[in-house]
């Protein structure tokens, strides 16, 4: 098996983890940085590097590293070059287009808000939304989380059965059905508290069943391994081979338990 040796003088294997071949790793994000960078957490320093600003809460209010730290969380050890500039890149250009750039970039896409009386709720509806792209973009980010042993990427650890049989998806351009390890994005209308949050990765265990978890840009990405996890009034926010996708606009009076509850303080 090949490995090379950095300046640390630590090994590195060169088994690419989504196309599995021996090349070079380099330093991949699990979370993509255009999160970052859209949250407002990203800024070049004097000398044109880009730094993060992490966020923490404290006393209810959210606190920035002054001095911001030299990347995002990357791992070293899961991905080439290509599978995470091309490959995985491709996904999140897209992605990044639907959920921060507007309607004028895709001339196809359509963004509407809806109150719906049936389902007792309100949601935004993007519709023509790619489905592959854009499945697999969700898919990909909590893919990552499993196989790094990264301390952000926390408890999503899916297994070696599991995780590769999400990698053939990702590399065979396969997002299988919608049920099929889907992730339900929920929007926190309260931007003061959350538009610039961005939390590590959690295994949330309730009502027995599973899902994984992390907040960011103002939104809950939850992730459901196994489709007998996702509750009923779950279902109509699973995203669709028609391309509609539906977020979840969670009420005012839910944000704040819903924090609490994911940090598992009396934060509010």
């Amino acid at each position: 098996m090949v490995t090379f040796i950095n300046g640390n003088g630590k090994d590195y294997n060169m088994i690419c983890k989504l196309c599995l071949k021996e090349k070079p790793l380099i330093k991949a994000h699990i979370i993509p940085d255009f999160l970052y960078k859209n949250l407002g957490l990203y800024e070049a320093d004097s000398k044109g590097q880009g730094r993060i600003h992490v966020a923490r809460i404290q006393n209810n209010r959210f606190y920035y590293n002054p001095k911001g730290i030299s990347d995002g969380e990357y791992d070293q050890n899961i991905l080439c070059s290509n599978c995470d500039n091309v490959v995985l890149q491709a996904y999140e250009d897209y992605a990044k287009k639907v959920l921060f750039d507007g309607n004028y970039k895709l001339p196809e896409f359509q963004h509407e808000y809806i109150k719906d009386s049936s389902l007792g709720c309100e949601y935004g509806l993007f519709k023509n939304v790619d489905y592959t792209k854009f499945k697999l973009f969700l898919l990909s980010i909590f893919w990552r989380a499993s196989i790094s042993a990264r301390v952000f990427s926390g408890e999503v650890k899916f297994g070696e059965k599991i995780n590769e049989g999400i990698r053939k998806m990702l590399f065979d351009k396969d997002p299988k059905d919608p049920e099929d390890f889907c992730t339900i994005l929920y929007f926190l209308n309260e931007p003061d508290i959350t538009l610039k949050l961005m939390t590590n990765f959690k295994k949330i265990e309730n009502n027995n069943s599973t899902r994984y978890a992390f907040i960011a840009g103002g939104m809950i990405f939850k992730f459901f391994l196994n489709k007998n996890d996702i509750p009923e009034n779950h279902k109509p926010f699973i995203f669709s081979k028609s391309g509609e996708l539906k977020i979840f606009n969670m009420p005012k009076d839910k944000i704040r338990l819903t924090l609490n509850d994911f940090f598992e303080e009396k934060l509010f």
